[in-house]
């Protein structure tokens, strides 16, 4: 009975814990959505509100963690050859081009992944991500996205745990 009791807590903690994650993530998705609701609705686009604040130079690429607004700020401010057209195919997998062809509201979750792997590859200055799961699973996401295949691209989505894997 006493072992009965004692696996049952430890059932009860980790349904917490897990209820604790999915309430985090929710959070996390409902401000996600309430930033891009607001910068659709704005009446101006994102990038032209960036537009008149400072870019990088020519020579230092542009990332701004969204590949929506990179995606647009890069199409409105720079030339094709440009580094920062280059880094955002390496950060994204994807050209600003191709990118702006996606239906967005079909593929919230790829794109969160994107911006994601994105940041990793920023932020420890890296041209590709630390381990092949890692690359598999984007290079699957980008391919399905290209094909417009949105809700298969969701499903491969909601399997990455990069955050937690990445901080191992």
């Amino acid at each position: 009975m006493e072992e009965m009791n004692q696996r049952m807590k430890n059932l009860d903690e980790k349904f917490e814990m897990l209820e604790r994650k999915v309430i985090k993530q929710e959070a996390e998705l409902d401000a996600h959505e309430n930033s891009r609701f607001m910068r659709q609705n704005s009446g101006k686009k994102e990038a032209s509100r960036r537009k008149n604040d400072q870019l990088p130079r020519e020579d230092q690429p542009l990332y701004d963690s969204d590949i929506c607004t990179d995606a647009e700020l890069i199409t409105e401010c720079y030339e094709q050859d440009s580094i920062s057209w280059q880094a955002f195919d390496i950060l994204y997998g994807l050209t600003p081009n191709e990118f702006l062809g996606i239906d967005q509201s079909k593929c919230h979750f790829s794109l969160l992944v994107l911006n994601e792997a994105a940041a990793i590859l920023f932020r420890k200055a890296r041209t590709e991500l630390p381990t092949e799961r890692m690359r598999r699973k984007r290079d699957g996401i980008v391919k399905l996205l290209r094909e417009r295949n949105y809700e298969e691209a969701e499903k491969m989505s909601s399997t990455c745990f990069w955050k937690r894997e990445f901080c191992l």
